[in-house]
């Protein structure tokens, strides 16, 4: 009897998290929780809502360019998971869908200590089977000819066995372009809003993904120097071109949309540019993290409570493997220190490793006692 009492209050601690979250999203859907415009400064911060049904292309405009034929609608999500908002969506498949955005005035950057920051957010709303959706940072104002240099590409790109973040850097009047040798993967999900976030940084570079920190590093160590194309190289003197020359962006003046995929229907807002990380922080968890709570709700909706406790009961049995195979790589001699050590040492070298720890314990109580009750 005893033991049964302690088994189920193991496993009401264990699934307590999970059940208050449950909750949140229940009470947030029940409200209707409905989509709000954050006052977050920044040099561009596009918030579609309904009200801007017949005023956004005063301020994005669609290229003039018949390669790229493209044309863009404002509208909302099929099933939102916030009243109200809207965003930029393609309407043909396979065709290039370009638009550009003007800043009120050019920022100019005078030093690489001062953080550029680009963040926008993608959901497809059919399946993405081929494409990319990239967001550009441009040196000039587009006026309606060309499309002006840019200085920053940026975004998600999937097609077979391609799954990456595209990171390229077109420093000021140089030939050539920076490419991330390395770049994580989209994690693209066509039920879910995926949130991408660039970050440039005295000679550094930052991408997150979904708020979490995907890569970073050293720009001059992790990206790839290419030459432009013989036809983009003759813009150039190279005669007077000697390194070392800025890689950060010296002046941004505008920002263009480029999205092809196999599919129409690709949704883009909430699209964000920043001098400032903490503003950019702040724009996320007020435009992203409600959003994505309920739609994880919804992609859940449907599921029967056993096959949900038991992707939960199987998440903690791999990160109890994940934390028993760091023990066994690097510490095949634990016993020959103190184990408290050991643990001071493992924890401050493998931070994002402890928050293993509260899931792991529980979610090993909770065999333990399932085993005990099966013995009996």
């Amino acid at each position: 009897m005893v033991i049964n009492l302690y088994c189920e209050s193991i496993i009401m601690l264990f699934f307590l998290p999970y059940l208050l979250l449950f909750g949140f999203c229940q009470a947030q859907k029940s409200e209707s929780a409905a989509y709000k415009r954050t006052a977050v400064p920044a040099i561009l911060s596009e918030q579609f809502t309904k009200d801007d049904l017949s005023s956004w292309r005063d301020s994005w405009l669609e290229a003039s360019d018949a390669n790229y034929a493209g044309s863009w609608m404002l509208k909302a999500l099929p099933k939102p998971s916030l009243k109200n908002e809207f965003g930029l969506v393609t309407t043909k498949p396979a065709t290039s869908h370009i638009l550009y955005n003007n800043f009120e005035r050019t920022v100019k950057i005078p030093s690489e200590t001062i953080p550029i920051v680009l963040s926008f957010q993608v959901r497809p709303m059919k399946e993405w089977t081929c494409g990319h959706s990239f967001v550009k940072v441009l040196s000039t104002p587009y006026e309606g000819n060309t499309e002006p240099e840019y200085s920053i590409l940026f975004g998600p790109k999937k097609c077979g066995l391609i799954d990456r973040v595209e990171f390229i850097i077109h420093p000021p009047d140089v030939p050539y372009i920076y490419v991330l040798r390395n770049p994580p993967v989209t994690d693209m999900n066509t039920s879910m809003t995926s949130v991408y976030t660039a970050i440039l940084y005295n000679g550094s570079y930052e991408i997150r993904v979904n708020g979490e920190i995907k890569a970073k590093g050293d720009i001059q160590k992790d990206f790839d120097r290419t030459p432009l194309s013989p036809k983009a190289r003759k813009l150039y003197n190279t005669d007077t071109i000697t390194p070392p020359y800025a890689l950060i962006p010296h002046k941004l003046s505008a920002v263009s949309l480029n999205v092809w995929n196999q599919n129409k229907d690709v949704y883009v807002n909430n699209i964000f540019v920043s001098l400032n990380v903490k503003d950019a922080e702040d724009f996320v968890n007020q435009t992203y993290v409600v959003k994505h709570l309920l739609e994880s709700q919804n992609k859940t909706e449907g599921t029967p409570i056993y096959e949900l406790l038991f992707i939960l009961l199987k998440d903690s049995m791999e990160k109890l493997f994940e934390l028993l195979r760091y023990v066994k790589v690097h510490y095949m001699y634990i016993w020959s220190e103190p184990l408290y050590d050991k643990f001071q040492h493992w924890s401050s070298n493998h931070p994002s490793m402890v928050q293993y720890l509260p899931t792991v314990i529980f979610g090993s109580l909770i065999v333990l006692c399932l085993g005990t009750a099966m013995l009996r």
